[in-house]
Formats: structure tokens, sequence, C-alpha cells
């Protein structure tokens, strides 16, 4: 148990430890980027040592399966869209009412909107998997980011995991192509 407290209060600071320039929020989304790319990374080669790829899905459209600048750039209105609903809607709120003093309950709605997150991935296990503990890092990294103050606004938050995200989403893709 003093385990478990030891990581509980660690994770709150960590938490409470909100950045305070442009510069900190720059850092922030990198290290979720980094955090996130780095659980894929790790969730794929397991994946690769276990002989456990899941099956084909169905290919993208072939806008998206190829170098094209264009399609490069919709990765951030399309992130722009997911980290509204899967982030700023659900834990803005949340942290407007809560102000970020009862952190169980942000980790509650984090996990609800990341198991949506993950599900709106693909009705799969592995996609649950795979986006599902991606989305709980960027919930992770909206909490860190936001204010806690009822009145100010989330945009910095959201700023923060829609930059992560769309370049998590672009060197998947360049990866993967």
């Amino acid at each position: 148990m003093d385990w478990f407290r030891k990581r509980w209060y660690r994770l709150q600071l960590w938490l409470w430890q909100r950045p305070r320039s442009f510069l900190g929020y720059a850092s922030q989304a990198f290290q979720c980027f980094c955090c996130d790319f780095l659980w894929s990374f790790l969730v794929i080669i397991s994946w690769m040592l276990f002989d456990f790829m899941p099956d084909p899905r169905p290919p993208a459209p072939q806008f998206f399966n190829s170098a094209n600048p264009l399609a490069l750039l919709l990765f951030f209105p399309l992130a722009f869209f997911e980290e509204i609903v899967f982030r700023y809607l659900p834990l803005g709120i949340a942290i407007s009412i809560f102000q970020k003093q009862k952190l169980g309950a942000l980790l509650r709605i984090s996990a609800i909107s990341s198991i949506s997150f993950g599900l709106a991935h693909g009705f799969y296990l592995e996609s649950l998997y795979l986006q599902g503990v991606a989305g709980f890092i960027y919930s992770l990294f909206f909490i860190k980011c936001a204010s806690g103050n009822p009145r100010s606004h989330q945009i910095p938050p959201l700023l923060v995991t829609t930059v992560a995200h769309a370049f998590h989403n672009i060197s998947a893709h360049l990866i993967l192509m």
C-alpha cells in the first residue's frame, strides 16, 4: 500500500506542475508525442515478438496511402476534431467543475474517454489496447497543462494534445507507408 501511495503522490505532483510559458507547453507536446510514440513502438514490437499481428484491416483511402502533402496537412484538423471530442469536451468540463481538486474523478473520466477513443478507432481489442492507452496518455497531458481555474479557457492543453496527436499520426503514417 505504501508503494501505491508514493506513486499516487508523485502523479499528483506531476499533474499539478503546469507549464508557465510557450516553451513549457511546447516541451509538454514533445513529451506527450514521445510517450505515445514509445507506447506504440513497444506494442507493435511485442505483437511482432509474440506473433500476434492483428488481422489486416480494410485499406485506407488512396488519398492517405501516399506521401501526399495535402494528406499530411489533414492530420492536424483530424487530430483537432478528435481532441475536441475525446479530451476537451469531457475533461474541459470536468476540470472547470472540479478545478483539478478531485484527481480520482478526472482520471475516471479520462479512462472512460480513452476507452471511447480506442473504440472509435475500430471495435477491435488491439485498437482499444493501442489507441485507448494512447488516449489516456493524451488525457494525462491535458490535465497537466490545464489551469484548474473554472473561468480559464482550456485552449493550451487542447493545443498541446492536438500537436502531439497530429505529429504521432503523421509519423505513424510515414513509417507505415
